[in-house]
């Protein structure tokens, strides 16, 4: 249990992740999907895949519902859609808003996982980033930045991931940061709400 980790009831959940991801993706959203916050997931994935994911994430959780840009962000389970970076904004009245760019090239991550994270980090008070499995680098930025401004990030401990880079890079940004298996990342995220 990590619950001194984080030290305040966080104001939006936030996941990432790449290769590997949607497995443990779905363990987690079986816990936490109905939380009362905002719960953003920046998957990445190219645009064609865009009905695998809804096939794979609608088996236990309903179809995905993807942002769309200006979207005003409220409780509830929300996707980047694939190949699109998500990023978010202040707008009227301190309303958090959806910015969506595609990637210029076609080889790009994403939606990258830095971009989101360090985007809601200016935005929400106190979010709370969950990393997932995943080939590459993608979020360690973002995971040195949360750990400046004491952001609790969850990462999935790089044994139990399908491709451990991404868990391995962000440990090293982060070395705070508990590195816990998914069921352990679900059950902790719950629990800083109850």
């Amino acid at each position: 249990m990590q619950r001194a980790y984080i030290t305040h009831k966080p104001d939006a959940v936030l996941i990432t992740g790449s290769t590997g991801a949607l497995s443990a993706l779905q363990e987690v959203l079986g816990t936490i999907q109905n939380l009362p916050v905002p719960i953003l997931v920046a998957i990445h994935t190219p645009v064609e895949a865009r009905d695998t994911l809804a096939q794979v994430l609608n088996c236990q959780h309903g179809p995905p519902i993807f942002a769309y840009p200006n979207q005003r962000v409220q409780n509830g389970l929300v996707f980047a859609p694939p190949g699109q970076d998500i990023l978010l904004k202040k707008g009227e009245g301190d309303e958090v808003r959806v910015r969506l760019h595609e990637q210029n090239a076609p080889s790009a991550l994403a939606p990258s996982g830095d971009e989101f994270l360090i985007s809601a980090a200016h935005v929400f008070g106190y979010p709370l980033a969950v990393i997932l499995s995943g080939y590459g680098n993608d979020g360690s930025k973002a995971a040195s930045f949360y750990t400046k401004k004491d952001f609790p990030v969850l990462i999935q401990e790089p044994a139990s991931a399908a491709q451990p880079e991404i868990p391995l890079s962000i440990a090293s940004a982060a070395p705070r940061a508990p590195l816990m298996s998914v069921r352990g990342i679900a059950r902790t995220v719950h629990q800083a709400f109850y």
